[in-house]
């Protein structure tokens, strides 16, 4: 009689090979979440510069004017949670506030940029309140990675209406690297120096002068070592209206 043997263990090499497949498939599925999330980040942020972007120039062609930005390029809008409830209040917080982006514009203007960017919502799906400095209180809009809009009006690309970029998922433009050297101090060298070694296209080519790649501040001190920044619609990962 043929005596069949039936194994109640698994042995050490299968065991492993099903560790690996596990691991393998965890790998996997993490790879697709992060893949999925950047891709839904990333369409929620062009969705909003193109909303912003239409909704800025709609209203250009009707008055003549863009919000206005701050140095750093913020586009602030101050808390108007009280203010939700009384259209006349609501219009007097973003008209009068000091660093309110809406800042003395007409108005007919801040009721239609209310209506037409459903501004209450916005803020609320899209808004971060700063909690510390001169900003202390307002709110900034944030792209699909929580990153803050760069917003700049008149803008360094866009030079008669405004620039709006987001940094992408890196949460980086073309930032200065600190760590290289300025060379003998002079700018022409630094330049130089950081678009060979920071500052380059897809084929290790330096796009310092590409036309592609706007300067959005040139704020270079050899002394306290401040750099440049850089937005592109091309290189990297950055999102921009240009």
């Amino acid at each position: 009689m043929r005596r069949f043997i039936v194994r109640s263990r698994f042995t050490l090499i299968e065991m492993m090979m099903v560790l690996v497949i596990v691991m393998a498939m965890s790998a996997f599925s993490v790879g697709l979440y992060n893949y999925t999330r950047n891709i839904m980040a990333e369409t929620k942020t062009k969705a909003l510069i193109v909303r912003l972007d239409t909704a800025f120039r709609e209203l250009y062609e009707i008055y003549g004017k863009y919000p206005s930005s701050r140095q750093d390029g913020t586009l602030l809008f101050p808390d108007i949670s009280d203010d939700l409830d009384d259209e006349d209040d609501l219009i007097a917080t973003l008209r009068d506030e000091n660093y309110s982006c809406l800042k003395g514009l007409p108005d007919n203007y801040i009721k239609d940029f209310i209506n037409k960017l459903d501004l209450p919502n916005l803020i609320r799906e899209n808004g971060w309140e700063i909690s510390s400095g001169t900003y202390n209180g307002y709110y900034c809009l944030l792209d699909g990675w929580a990153h803050p809009l760069y917003y700049s009006q008149p803008g360094k690309w866009n030079t008669q209406s405004f620039d709006l970029c987001s940094s992408g998922a890196d949460g980086f433009a073309f930032e200065i690297d600190l760590s290289v050297e300025p060379g003998n101090g002079e700018e022409s060298d630094w330049e130089e120096e950081w678009a060979s070694s920071v500052l380059t296209g897809p084929d290790d080519t330096s796009i310092w002068d590409d036309s592609e790649c706007v300067l959005v501040e040139d704020a270079y001190d050899e002394n306290d070592g401040s750099g440049k920044l850089r937005f592109s619609s091309v290189y990297g990962d950055d999102i921009t209206n240009f």
